[in-house]
């Protein structure tokens, strides 16, 4: 207890100091770049005034695209930016804050007609997606989005789960599930690198974990795409989830300190030559457990504890003699054990897992580290080139735990790593104002080393399901040709390709957009599109004991999973805050690898459904799948203290296996309901008094409605025969879960100044403490089903301060 007062006290006075010491200002400096939006050639002479300012407040660019506006009011504040032959662009509700500089960079689209006026308006939201050669199902969402929404704990995957079309695994894990799809049809891009699932704890063949290693505050405004994506993305069936990492500071050295549920961290930023704009930007982070841990501090038996930590980095050199040049990596270790082994067993303790009978032990390991670099040609063309290498390691194993005597015997072992090197490269050209075309090839070399044991009880030995070391390679080209046939329709035509070269498959896609702004502020949009994805490597790499005790590889002829989606969407920008939003949509599955040897219900479109890998050797390419629905979303993004969001869908995702029974898959999503708002209070000031800070208070509320999740009904009498879970196959996924509903509460207190700014905040995760259930497992020990529940009520705090 004294331990706990002193550091109060401490960080008490700690916060006054900040305060003494902080200059306070009524005003803010705006800077940025201004390009022209297709061939990031800076505009040199383009025009940038304050609306509304008195008197007027303006810039313009110089001869590298730059401006800077001085002495702007703080507060909310919109941008008119006007350059001769462009549609100008009306940047709405933009806060400019005490205590940081608001850098805008923005891309100016040229006009087809010069004689007819077209303005661009777009806020601080996500109705102008980053990539242009998008026609549908894309959402450009912002930084400050993950950090405001409520159950979202500054996690991107967590907050594209409010999305239309999406919903989460559970809620102890931010996997994504894509309209009826698997989560390991999503392809996951940093900084045009493609990346493995960026997540502590991450499995092979998952898209979500419980920790994103990349928080919110690395990262800038970036795209999530739920299906028929443009040509440039490849080797995926589901979406693509396009991160875009965040420059520092390039004036100033700032330091924030973060304290909050996943963890304490430090992230540093600042300008490493002021003159060429170049930065840096620095993070490290470690679970509370293991600082505690380290720091000698126990907790108990340490029964599902995470620990992990990871670190980031960025330098950003935007003037060299090779082009704008960054430098980039970002690592992560993690561990975790559910041991019932340690269980106290004078302790009604709730099964989150259903780990009953079983030691579980989960360790993680990945890094990414690359160089990319872009270089203008000419105004009118440049060249893009990223090179990089990425490390994934899965290791885990499990024990059977025997009852009183708590002996343990191996049971399941693998250890899993794939190592690449990626490089991409792409050319982007306007020919005019109408017409422009981005090309690009990607290439992998793979090293894999895969290892998977499984012990079988008949048999009383262990089979190797994997054992596999060697490399391959995978090659992706793309092109992407935009037409704008007017200053009203945009089509948008494209291909892609793949070859993966150890078993010579290959793959071309189509892709078609079009773009119809039918009347002021009312558009239609269409999409169409191929998609073709690898076998993920632990199913691929299966292999067959064979009858003289020898193995043989069994899925090496597995060729790509395939897609078709059609998307039509029509949107109302009802004002520069507000928009509504439909979407329905068609996916024909097929070339989806299912079990053919004794005509089972297994499919690979019901991976990722669980922790388990299901697959079983001898697949083939015969499997099909339909997944089809509606999306509406209302939105209001976040404008004078006040947001909401109101997304609902409905889908329908059924398959085919071998038994030619169309079944609901595993992601049969039925109807979703995410129901969002906040408002921020901010304190008044005196009259006729200096703004010297500002203070606020934020409530964020969320509420999710959902069909339960569709699984497969354990034959508890088999399973206890062979002393581990067997399924009725021959009823795949013909049960269902009751209704899923959760309710959570944000509030957060924000101070901020010149100089320093602090945010205290306190989240209740699962606010009505209902009682979902996460899935049905079975104890091997009592042979008996029971229930296992996702998270109860949950308070979670958070701590920043930046200075």
């Amino acid at each position: 207890m004294d331990t706990m007062r002193s550091l109060r006290k401490f960080i008490f006075l700690f916060l006054l100091l900040c305060m003494a010491i902080a200059g306070f200002s009524q005003t803010q400096t705006i800077r940025g770049c201004i390009t022209d939006k297709v061939t990031k050639y800076p505009l040199i002479g383009a025009n940038i005034v304050v609306l509304n300012s008195s008197p007027l407040l303006g810039a313009a660019t110089d001869t590298s695209g730059n401006f800077k506006l001085s002495d702007v009011p703080v507060g909310f504040i919109s941008l008119k930016i006007s350059y001769m032959g462009y549609s100008d662009i009306i940047l709405t509700n933009l806060e400019l804050l005490h205590h940081k500089e608001l850098v805008i960079n923005a891309g100016m689209e040229e006009k087809v007609f010069t004689g007819k006026e077209v303005v661009i308006s777009a806020g601080n939201n996500g109705i102008t997606p980053l990539n242009k050669m998008a026609a549908v199902s894309i959402r450009s969402f912002t930084i400050e989005e993950t950090s405001l929404f409520a159950g979202t704990r500054c996690d991107v995957s967590r907050m594209a789960s409010n999305y239309a079309g999406v919903r989460s695994g559970d809620d102890a894990r931010n996997d994504i599930v894509i309209r009826g799809n698997t989560p390991t049809g999503l392809l996951w891009t940093f900084d045009d690198v493609e990346i493995p699932n960026p997540n502590h704890f991450a499995a092979f063949g998952t898209s979500g974990g419980p920790i994103s290693i990349l928080r919110n505050n690395l990262l800038q405004n970036s795209d999530f795409l739920t299906g028929a994506f443009p040509a440039e993305y490849g080797n995926a069936i589901a979406g693509v989830f396009d991160l875009k990492s965040a420059n520092g500071n390039t004036e100033k050295h700032d330091i924030s300190i973060l304290m909050g549920f996943d963890g304490a961290s430090v992230a540093a930023e600042g300008p490493v030559n002021r003159a060429k704009g170049s930065s840096y930007m620095t993070s490290y982070r470690i679970s509370f457990l293991e600082l505690f841990s380290l720091l000698g501090v126990k907790f108990g038996t340490g029964i599902g504890v995470p620990k992990y930590q990871d670190i980031y980095f960025k330098v950003n050199l935007p003037k060299t003699k090779i082009g704008n040049l960054s430098v980039f990596g970002y690592g992560g270790i993690s561990n975790i054990a559910f041991n019932d082994s340690e269980r106290d067993t004078t302790k009604n303790i709730r099964d989150l897992y259903g780990t009953r009978g079983w030691d579980i032990n989960n360790h993680s390991a990945q890094a990414v580290i690359g160089i990319s670099d872009y270089f203008l040609l000419s105004k009118s063309s440049y060249f893009k080139f990223s090179l990089a290498t990425t490390y994934h390691n899965f290791y885990f194993y499990k024990d059977s735990v025997t009852p009183v005597s708590l002996e343990k015997f191996r049971y399941e072992f693998n250890n899993d790593m794939e190592c690449k090197l990626f490089g991409n490269i792409s050319f982007t050209h306007k020919f005019n104002a109408r017409h422009h075309l981005k090309t690009g090839i990607k290439a992998s070399l793979i090293y894999y080393n895969i290892i998977d044991s499984l012990y079988y009880a008949r048999e009383y030995m262990f089979i190797k399901r994997n054992d596999f070391c060697g490399y391959s390679a995978l090659l992706q080209a793309y092109i992407d040709w935009q037409y704008r046939v007017s200053e009203f329709f945009t089509m948008t035509l494209g291909a892609h390709g793949l070859y993966y070269f150890y078993n010579q498959s290959w793959a071309l896609e189509p892709r078609l957009g079009l773009k119809w702004n039918v009347a002021p502020l009312h558009s239609l949009s269409l999409g169409f599109g191929m998609h073709s994805q690898q076998i993920p490597s632990t199913i691929f790499f299966m292999q067959e004991l064979q009858d003289d005790g020898s193995y043989q590889f069994s899925n090496h002829n597995l060729g790509f999973s395939k897609s078709i989606h059609l998307a039509l969407a029509y949107d109302w920008i009802i004002s520069e805050n507000t928009r509504l939003k439909a979407e329905v949509y068609y996916q024909y599955l097929y070339d989806i690898p299912i079990d053919t040897s004794n005509g089972s219900s297994y499919s690979l479109l019901n991976e990722g459904a669980s922790f388990d890998v299901l697959a079983p050797d001898n697949l083939n390419n015969l499997g099909i799948g339909h997944n089809y629905g509606v999306e509406v979303t209302a939105e209001r993004f976040f404008s004078k203290g006040f947001y909401y969001l109101g997304t609902a869908s409905y889908g329908v995702s059924k398959y085919s296996g071998a038994d030619k029974i169309l079944r609901s898959t595993a992601f049969n999503s039925g109807y979703n309901i995410n129901l969002l708002g906040g408002k921020e209070f901010k304190f008044k000031t005196k009259k006729n008094k200096p703004v010297k800070k500002s203070r606020s208070i934020i409530l964020n509320i969320k509420t999710t409605l959902s069909s339960g999740r569709h699984y497969t009904p354990i034959n508890e009498r088999q399973s206890y025969i062979e002393q581990k879970i067997i399924y009725y196959n021959d009823r795949a996924y013909s049960s269902q879960l009751p209704v899923y509903s959760r309710t959570d509460l944000k509030i957060s207190y924000r101070m901020t100044a010149k100089k320093i700014s602090f945010e205290v905040g306190l989240e209740i995760a699962n606010l009505f403490n209902q009682k979902n259930i996460l899935n049905i497992s079975f104890d091997k020990n009592s042979g008996k089903l029971y229930k296992v529940y996702q998270l109860g009520i949950m308070l979670i705090p958070q701590f920043k301060l930046t200075f």
